[in-house]
């Protein structure tokens, strides 16, 4: 369906009392020819005019009942009707008839992507495109496909190519916004996203704008555009959770739960909706409520990690670690590259070799550390915080910034960036590309003969990302022999610079949600049975 759905009815086609303009009624239909028909219903299914345009099709192909266009445009306007079977009956006549009618397998491609059959959808894609390699809406869906399969380079390639032929197209836009996303380069997620609602403000932008915003941390940001998303589109579940969302990362658990409510009411079984709210009744206390969400969001979709990450942390709480180890050993199971770990972990937790084979071989040259290391990705190997060792030369632009209160801090280029996924083609790490991130010694305060070193290292890597900045493993100078925490860089500074910017006020929601977040970082770094020993405004970033 498409955004703007203009003259749904003879009705809306009259403002204040004046008849607009309809297109299809300036097409002549020429009796005992099917062109004029398909010009028609073409028109009529631009303008909604569902009924309208499947009758005129109808008429056309009882002129001529093999008619490419006729069948094709058919197909596609069941398609948008979501009446896939005619769909994908008409689709497959008009292919039967030319195999090479590129119309057609651009469409029977976005059909298979609307079914879930990625593969499929990729060779009609493909196919459509060897024949009209610049067709603008194969290019984005192309593209669309390969950003839900989380190939995102070709994702950025075939919005790249699509953007290059038409500059203000918003819907490679807003794709490309989220595929930037996805890929953690959100400041140039916000200039598409910002451009796309410069020449449209839609729902569609607008809404993975916000999510953006949410993203980055900006939860002020991103309850404008969600709050707007919905004025627009009350029923919009995709911006009723993640509206709850923002609120609960904002510690608003009351306004969470009201949204995430709405959400499952409208489509009870939306399974982010319902993770949601399961990690919202977590959060509450209320284990049982939170159980019996997750519990559902795997009955329909078995292997959700994110589904499966929560529902450990509720087990957790309700003390079932039997439960809690069967769900991290099926998480495990999910990717490729997880279940290599997996084989790992339940023949021989010590297979060294076989773990330096998912990561290319590396070592410290340091077997504590190595050792220290391979545990942390025994027990985890989600790419969204998997932890590694970086070896020092993948760094560049290494700068001195400030020496800390425990070690010394820079800012450095790591040229190969931080694990996406696994392409199970190539059988390699997919990652995000050169990335600025920060370079923190750890050896000025802990020594490496320390008894407790092994815990303190292990929970420094494995739930620093889960108190605010992420940890993406481990490295060496060798020129110093410092060891060094690899984070992520934080491009709003510290806390008490912002406090500090003349130009910068802040107004008292701004404070609350700041009050908020370091509320909540503060409890995670305590469950993990840690303290922080030096909290002031220049170590909160």
């Amino acid at each position: 369906m498409s955004f703007l759905k203009r003259f749904k009815t003879s009705q809306d086609r009259k403002i204040n009392g004046h008849t607009v303009f309809n297109p299809r009624n300036s097409i002549r239909v020429i009796p005992n020819g099917p062109g004029g028909y398909i010009a028609r219903g073409v028109i009529s299914r631009r303008l909604c005019l569902y009924e309208e345009s499947l009758e005129d099709f109808k008429i056309a192909l009882s002129i001529e009942p093999n008619n490419l266009y006729a069948l094709t445009n058919r197909g596609i306007t069941y398609l948008e009707l979501e009446k896939y079977e005619e769909s994908l009956r008409d689709l497959n006549k008009a292919l039967e008839i030319d195999p090479n009618f590129a119309l057609a397998l651009s469409h029977r491609g976005i059909f298979y992507k609307k079914t879930g059959d990625y593969n499929k959808s990729l060779l009609d894609l493909n196919k459509a495109l060897e024949i009209n390699p610049k067709d603008i809406r194969s290019l984005e869906q192309r593209g669309s496909v390969h950003r839900i399969l989380r190939h995102y380079r070709e994702c950025l390639e075939d919005l790249n190519s699509v953007l290059k032929i038409s500059p203000n197209d918003v819907n490679a836009l807003v794709f490309r916004g989220i595929a930037y996303g996805y890929l953690g380069r959100h400041e140039e997620s916000l200039i598409d996203l910002n451009k796309a609602l410069e020449i449209d403000e839609n729902v569609f932008a607008l809404c993975n704008r916000g999510i953006t915003y949410k993203n980055l941390g900006q939860y002020e940001e991103a309850l404008v555009d969600l709050n707007k998303s919905i004025n627009i589109d009350p029923k919009s579940v995709t911006a009723l959770h993640q509206r709850g969302d923002t609120y609960r990362l904002c510690g608003q658990y009351e306004k969470s739960l009201e949204d995430l409510n709405k959400a499952l009411e409208i489509d009870p079984n939306d399974v982010f909706s319902l993770i949601g709210r399961g990690d919202t009744y977590r959060l509450l206390g209320q284990y049982n409520e939170s159980l019996k969400d997750l519990n559902k969001s795997l009955e329909i979709e078995p292997n959700n990690g994110s589904a499966l990450i929560s529902r450990i942390e509720t087990y957790k709480q309700l003390g079932l670690d039997k439960e809690s180890r069967a769900d991290l050993k099926k998480s495990l199971r999910i990717r490729p590259i997880n279940e290599t770990a997996l084989k790992i972990l339940e023949t021989d937790p010590n297979n060294v070799t076989a773990l330096e084979k998912i990561f290319n071989n590396w070592t410290s040259n340091n077997e504590f550390i190595d050792q220290v290391i391979r545990n942390c990705q025994t027990v985890n190997l989600d790419p969204d915080i998997i932890v590694e060792w970086i070896p020092f030369e993948n760094f560049k632009d290494v700068n001195f910034k400030t020496k800390g209160g425990f070690g010394s801090i820079y800012t450095a280029v790591w040229s190969d960036g931080w694990i996406l996924d696994w392409d199970e083609k190539s059988s390699k790490l997919i990652r995000t590309g050169a990335i600025t991130v920060v370079l923190k010694s750890l050896d000025d305060f802990i020594k490496l003969n320390d008894e407790n070193l092994e815990e303190v290292i292990s929970n420094l890597i494995s739930n620093l990302g889960s108190c605010g900045v992420k940890c993406y493993g481990l490295t060496k100078n060798p020129d110093s022999s410092k060891y060094l925490l690899v984070l992520k860089y934080m491009e709003n500074g510290d806390l008490e610079s912002c406090l500090l910017d003349k130009n910068k006020e802040f107004n008292w929601k701004e404070i609350y949600s700041l009050l908020q977040q370091i509320f909540k970082q503060l409890h995670a770094l305590h469950n993990s049975n840690m303290v922080h020993r030096d909290l002031h405004p220049g170590n909160i970033l």
